[in-house]
């Protein structure tokens, strides 16, 4: 009987789990989990950001699916060692738990900015429950929060906070969210819209240092500009991988993978955001559809490799994710690249506030990016999904 451990509260785990489970009857499944819950979708965060934490349940599957699935479920557990060699993880309570497969899903622990401060109560990454429902927790106490984030799943949480009548600044390290898909002027009419929605934004500087005594009181920038502020959320906080020694990991801490998710290491896999080969397919920190469509497919690909099948990674399509702030809509839809921006094929209407953004590789349309154009989204994400050449879809 052969027996698979996965490590991780990832939803991406419990769909191997349940893929390995239906080509195999026999083999006996784990899931050790970092933390008190039961395993959950990520993308349920924004919803528990901003519904004040209420009492919204973002479990991926009900304790009864575990039982009826014979997967054992190891919640809240220290991993104090892993042997990759004799395949055997020891825990900080003396339990020795044997593999002939492991996957890895995610690490114990977030690294933060080697910056000074960032050990100060009010310090919270974005990658585990255990930090929604910290900075839920704190929310009530406080007047302002810093995001510091180059990302659009930034201006999500932002856009989740915003909810509590807190004052909610962005600070970006690039140039702006839009900088790299948009022209100037439509990237500063985006960005004049989602101001207006009551979110600060600072771009093209990072937080050099968390100020305060044991609790954050402040922020200072690489600027030396020093703003007031009671939480920090670092939204693109690394993986803590020490635990893997002996995995090979790249400079931006990701498990290094094969196109199956094979690690140096054998029988040892690594899928999901703790593996380089779901920010290279899937974008750095992707969420909504894209995340849930890569974590399916990458499952699957686990499944069937220790199942005995021939698999290999194909990136699926990109779909869509969007971010709602009071009436303002925007959404993004496949790839959205700069250079793949067909500006002549663009458009903004000032009186209605609102934009639509085409990406196209040849005559191909490959991706949309909209501000309050919900009734487009679906028939452009279809037109992405069937590979359609541009011109039949010019009337979208």
């Amino acid at each position: 009987m052969k027996r698979i451990v996965i490590i991780g509260s990832s939803s991406i785990g419990v769909s191997a789990a349940q893929q390995i489970r239906e080509k195999d009857k026999e083999a006996s499944i784990s899931i050790i989990t970092f933390e008190s819950y039961l395993p959950y979708d990520s993308e349920g965060f924004f919803e528990k950001l901003s519904n004040k934490g209420g009492s919204a349940d973002i479990s991926y599957k009900i304790q009864d699916f575990y039982k009826q699935h014979k997967i054992d479920l190891f919640l809240e557990k220290k991993i104090s060692r892993i042997n990759f060699q004799r395949k055997k993880i020891y825990t900080d309570d003396k339990v020795q738990i044997e593999y002939d497969e492991l996957i890895i899903t995610e690490s114990p622990k977030n690294l933060f900015p080697q910056i000074k401060g960032t050990n100060k109560n009010g310090v919270y990454a974005f990658s585990k429950l255990t930090d929604v429902d910290q900075i839920v927790l704190s929310l009530p106490l406080i007047d302002s929060v810093i995001v510091q984030s180059g990302h659009f799943h930034g201006l999500r949480i932002a856009a989740s906070l915003i909810s509590w009548g807190k004052e909610v600044l962005i600070v970006n390290p690039f140039a702006n969210f839009f900088a790299q898909s948009l022209n100037p002027e439509m990237a500063i009419f985006v960005n004049r819209q989602i101001e207006q929605k009551g979110i600060r934004l600072i771009d093209e500087t990072r937080i050099s240092e968390v100020l305060g005594d044991s609790h954050v009181k402040a922020v200072r920038l690489q600027t030396e500009k020093v703003i007031a502020s009671q939480d920090v959320i670092f939204a693109e906080a690394e993986n803590d991988l020490r635990l893997f020694q002996g995995l090979n990991v790249n400079e931006a801490n990701q498990i290094i993978v094969d196109d199956r998710f094979r690690t140096n290491q054998e029988n040892v896999f690594a899928i999901g955001n703790v593996c380089d080969l779901t920010y290279s397919s899937c974008g750095r920190q992707s969420w909504g559809q894209t995340q849930r469509a890569c974590f399916e497919a990458e499952a699957k690909v686990v499944a069937d490799v220790i199942s005995g099948v021939e698999a290999k990674f194909t990136s699926p399509s990109q779909r869509m994710v969007s971010v709602r702030m009071q009436e303002l809509v925007i959404t993004l839809i496949g790839q959205t690249s700069k250079a793949l921006l067909k500006s002549e094929e663009s458009e903004m209407d000032l009186e209605n506030l609102s934009a639509k953004a085409i990406f196209r590789e040849g005559s191909r349309l490959v991706g949309a990016l909209l501000v309050n154009r919900e009734s487009e989204q679906e028939a452009l994400c279809q037109a992405i999904e069937s590979q359609a050449s541009y011109p039949e879809t010019a009337n979208l």
